[in-house]
Order: C-alpha cells, then structure tokens, then sequence
C-alpha cells in the first residue's frame, strides 16, 4: 500500500507542475496578445484550480497567493480595455470563492455589487442570476435571493430555443425550493 500512496503523491505533483506550467505558458500568452479575453479567463481558471488545490494541502498562504494573482489577471484585463461579459461573470464568480477561502466576508460584499451590474448587463442570463442569487443566498440575504430565484424559474420558463441556457434538473430542483422561501 505504500507504493500505491507513493504513486497518489507523484501523480498530485505531476498535477500541481502541470497547472504551473499552463499558468506560465499563459502569462506569456497575455504579455503578447493583451486583449485576448480568453486568455485571462484560462488563466483565472488555472490559479483558482491551482489555490483549491494548495487549500487542500493546507498551504493557505500559496494558494491566497494564487487567488490573488486570479484577481490581479482580471485586472489587467479591465486596464487593457476588456470589458467582455464572461470577464464581468468570472470576476463575480472568483470574487465569490475567494471570499470563501480566503475568508474575507467583504469580498462577497463586493462580489454581490458586481453581481447587480452583472444583472443589468445580462438580463435573460439564467448563468449569472445563479450565480448572484447563490451569492446573497450565502450571505443570508434570502428575500433577494429568493427574487432572483424566482426570475430563473421564469426565464427557464420561456427558454424554448435550441442553444439557450436552461437550468439542470438539479439546478432546477435548488431554485424551485429557494424561489419558495418564506
């Protein structure tokens, strides 16, 4: 059993050396081709894998570091003249976790500021209103939460086409009881 826990180790190092190398190989990539939105939304991707990951490992100190450099990516990329939508979703998104392991309740603050003008700009998004109601759900803001909800459940409704958006059915099942609350 030691030499099958050996193998685990090894495997989880090859893992931790690949995610480093994809984000160096990015870093690149964004320091030739700046206005790529794509290429920033792989590289928070890759550093909030990567910080999870350390979390795991409890090397909080590393992966604070990882989360960090995510949200310094994001803001690169609103200083280069992004304003992509998924850039917009992504920052709400990191915004949201690294309030989470981090543990800094003023993140999730912020995120959910975000969140609203995230709304405005993605009205018919049912992607981004989980991701705010989640957002208020968690910091116990249930009422405005449970509106947003609700909105899912409508524009899950009327989504018909092909291509579009819809909840999961386990995405579904969350939203049907939250949008019920009180």
């Amino acid at each position: 059993s030691r030499g099958l826990g050996d193998v685990y180790k090894r495997q989880s190092e090859l893992i931790d050396q690949n995610l480093i190398q994809a984000i160096y190989t990015l870093d690149h990539a964004i320091d030739a081709i700046p206005n790529d939105p794509t290429l920033y939304l792989r590289q928070v991707k890759l550093r909030m894998e990567t910080a999870l990951r350390l979390q795991r490992q409890a090397d909080s100190a590393e992966a604070d570091r990882h989360v960090e450099r995510a949200l310094a990516a994001l803001d690169q990329a609103n200083r280069v003249g992004l304003d992509d939508l998924a850039l917009v979703y992504t920052r709400v998104r990191l915004l949201g976790q690294a309030a989470r392991l981090l543990n800094q309740p003023e993140l999730a603050q912020y995120a959910i500021q975000l969140g609203q003008e995230l709304l405005e700009r993605d009205p018919y998004g049912i992607n981004s209103r989980l991701l705010v109601a989640g957002l208020l759900w968690e910091v116990g803001r249930l009422d405005a939460a449970s509106g947003i909800y609700r909105r899912c459940l409508e524009l899950n409704d009327k989504t018909y086409l092909a291509g579009v958006p819809r909840l999961s059915e386990d995405d579904l099942v969350l939203v049907k009881s939250r949008a019920a609350w009180p």
